[in-house]
């Protein structure tokens, strides 16, 4: 009995002397980090996972596994959208061995190709670019995906012309093919957008303000637009130029010619021509009478003339489209 004491406080004092330095075995490094940043990720805990990987590289850079950190912090960073981040521990992982260059612009491509279909062109363009940068692939097949995805940015409903043009140019700086058909899809383009201004404004004058119009204007020549939608000038009212028949001087002899707010309207440009014609005031005139219409929203504010028994005389109102 007093044999097996002995032998029991012999090890407590063997177990008491390697204490410190097993302690400090253990706070020197942690080689466990990169299997519990695994472990994160299978838990989808993925800030946590970065900061086991981070950490693992932080404390042993030289480790053999530490590619391993590497590669995985890039793929995380992937999934975060962070492209600066993941490649920089793709190039890391590379450096290192862990994993080659075709597979990393494997996986940029299709990083790539997850942006272009979320709605990113600018960060697509950017991982396709430093995909190519690690390995030149299938850049046909690329510049295809980014050529059909501008036709859709180009279409009527959508209407987003210049992330259409960004991705035109990146496809056809990869296949230099494309730049025919773009330049025809661009056309017809700008053919429908003018026919859609046309069709849903009234006037001229709107339709050119309308964000069809404009569009157009990117892909078409103002010659072709013009043939569509009129350039700016002085139009007549529907029913004008109209002839009166002057009745005479008096007040009470005066012709309402128009009515603003029905027949007029502000900015209306009215031109009454005609001898011995005289508006407001008895006064003979024979020069044209020209004067804008400064009130459209009263309706029954009346433009009137006066002439001359028997003497005929015209009045035109005129709208800038």
């Amino acid at each position: 009995m007093k044999q097996n004491i002995k032998i029991i406080i012999a090890l407590v004092c063997v177990l008491l002397f390697l204490a410190p330095s097993v302690q400090a075995g253990w706070l020197s490094k942690d080689p466990d980090d990169i299997d519990k940043g695994k472990a994160f990720i299978k838990q989808e805990m993925i800030p946590n996972a970065i900061r086991a990987f981070e950490k693992a590289i932080a404390n042993d850079p030289t480790n053999k596994n530490i590619g391993e950190a590497h590669y995985q912090l890039a793929i995380l960073y992937l999934h975060q959208d962070n492209l600066d981040k993941a490649i920089a521990r793709f190039k890391s992982a590379v450096a290192i061995g862990r994993i080659d260059k075709k597979t990393v612009s494997k996986k940029l491509t299709f990083a790539g190709d997850i942006y272009l279909k979320r709605g990113f062109p600018t960060k697509a363009i950017r991982a396709y670019r430093n995909a190519m940068d690690f390995h030149v692939g299938d850049t046909k097949t690329i510049a295809q995906k980014c050529y059909d995805k501008a036709l859709f940015y180009l279409s009527p409903k959508i209407m987003l012309s210049s992330v259409a043009n960004q991705l035109f140019a990146f496809a056809i700086e990869l296949d230099p093919t494309l730049a025919e058909h773009a330049k025809i899809e661009k056309k017809a383009y700008g053919n429908k957008m003018l026919k859609i201004a046309k069709k849903k404004w009234k006037t001229n004058r709107s339709r050119r303000k309308s964000r069809p119009y404009k569009e157009a204007q990117k892909y078409l020549t103002q010659t072709e637009i013009d043939k569509v939608v009129s350039p700016p000038c002085w139009k007549s009212r529907p029913g004008f130029p109209k002839i009166f028949t002057g009745r005479g001087y008096k007040k009470s002899q005066a012709i309402t010619v128009a009515i603003t707010g029905i027949d007029a309207f502000r900015g209306d440009k009215v031109i009454a021509t005609g001898p011995e014609l005289a508006r407001g005031r008895v006064s003979k005139e024979k020069v044209a009478k020209h004067s804008f219409v400064k009130q459209s929203g009263r309706k029954g504010l009346k433009v009137r003339y006066r002439s001359a028994p028997g003497v005929k005389f015209t009045v035109d109102i005129k709208y800038y489209d």
